[in-house]
């Protein structure tokens, strides 16, 4: 990609004796890319934004109990192709 990014934001407070509040938010994104070894122009796909989100309590100082998603907003997005141009077709993973 000609570039990419990401940033994340994490919270861990006290709310009582032994219980912490506990959250994490993450973004990213990445620009036009290849998802071929060979970069041919069928697998260019992209830009990608994804959001990772989670948030539960922390218990003690030892154990955590945690709910999230990962991709929250359900993007669709191809990781690797491969392409096989002798039998003119691609396929994507």
């Amino acid at each position: 990609p000609s570039w990419q990014a990401a940033v994340g934001v994490n919270i861990d407070r006290q709310v009582a004796e032994r219980f912490d509040m506990i959250a994490n938010a993450d973004y990213s994104y990445m620009g036009r890319h290849f998802v071929s070894p060979q970069n041919f122009p069928s697998t260019q796909t992209g830009p990608v934004n994804l959001v990772n989100l989670s948030a539960g309590v922390r218990f003690d100082k030892r154990f955590d109990l945690i709910a999230g998603c990962r991709n929250c907003f359900g993007d669709v997005y191809f990781n690797q192709a491969l392409p096989f141009p002798a039998f003119g077709f691609v396929t994507i993973y």
